[in-house]
């Protein structure tokens, strides 16, 4: 459902042909167009499927690998920091849906833009920092490799390196789209409850 359509109900709230809303109904229409505007900052099922395949792998790596006991410690370094960070995204998601029927949902969702807009701040603040780190993290695994095993190649290390710059970087392109527009979703949604009748 599009922002556009609390507006309609709203406005049909005067319109004695049409059934009114109640307020309650009115406050789960804004709390679910929110959630859907939402979901394109949360971890969706094809980002989930890449993390437990990932995570999986390391596991069985860990477990009956024959690595060296230096890249079983990249392995687990690697796994420890992805669990972390993913749940940490996951909780942040499960929070920022979580509503309280009781709440009033004009400030369940302000909560909501001034969580985004921080993310927002951060990431512009620290994002050359945060895909830095990530490319020398990426990056040092090949590295890591040729100093424990003596089998680098200058070649794989510029594919390697190219690969993982060229993810990030669309990474950081999706990310800054996706949070910029639901940015102004929720802001739209704001401003709708601002001339909303009471």
């Amino acid at each position: 459902m599009k922002t556009t359509d609390i507006k309609d109900i709203w406005q049909s709230k005067v319109d004695t042909k049409i059934k009114p809303y109640s307020d309650a109904e009115l406050n789960e229409l804004v709390v679910k167009s929110a959630r859907k505007a939402m979901k394109t900052i949360h971890p969706g099922w094809i980002l989930r499927l890449i993390i437990y395949a990932v995570s999986l792998y390391l596991i069985i790596n860990l477990a009956v690998g024959n690595d060296s006991l230096g890249l079983k410690l990249i392995d687990l370094g690697a796994l420890l920091i992805l669990s972390i960070s993913y749940l940490v995204w996951e909780r942040s998601a499960h929070t920022m849906n979580k509503f309280a029927r009781n709440s009033p949902v004009k400030e369940w969702l302000e909560y909501r833009i001034r969580e985004v807009e921080k993310d927002i701040r951060i990431k512009s603040r620290y994002g050359i920092l945060i895909y830095a780190g990530a490319i020398i993290l990426g990056f040092s695994i090949p590295f890591t490799s040729w100093l424990l095993t003596n089998s680098f190649h200058a070649i794989t290390a510029l594919i390697t390196f190219s690969i993982i710059l060229a993810f990030v970087l669309t990474i950081r392109f999706r990310f800054n789209k996706n949070y910029t527009q639901t940015l102004k979703e929720l802001k739209e949604l704001h401003n709708q409850l601002e001339v909303a009748p009471e």
